[in-house]
């Protein structure tokens, strides 16, 4: 019972040195007041990157989808005719976000 209350006191001790040590940090909105000009001036590469990544976001979702119909529906039932359709939409999906994400990097590398 000594040995848990010295390793408590310890622990104690050890914790409320780590809190004395950590500084706080002040952020308010105006700390950011010297990205105004560079945003204002390249605005519509900002909305446009904004829409590719919320693009490139929708186009994740329906490949789990897709290949969750094809193990639940697909290959329980032994439907092969949906197979080949449900493979190019997959392929169709992966190639139009991995275009989406070259033109996000092209986009983010103009911007700098």
């Amino acid at each position: 019972m000594r040995k848990i209350k010295e390793y408590l006191s310890l622990f104690l001790s050890y914790n409320r040195a780590y809190k004395q040590q950590k500084a706080e940090i002040d952020f308010h909105a105006r700390d950011l007041a010297f990205l105004v000009p560079h945003a204002k001036k390249n605005i519509s590469r900002y909305i446009g990157l904004f829409l590719l990544l919320l693009l490139s976001s929708v186009l994740s979702l329906p490949g789990p989808a897709i290949t969750g119909y094809i193990v639940d529906k697909v290959f329980v039932r032994k439907n092969a005719s949906k197979l080949d359709l449900l493979v190019c939409l997959l392929l169709a999906i992966l190639l139009l976000s991995e275009l989406v994400i070259d033109v996000i990097k092209r986009t983010n590398l103009r911007i700098k």
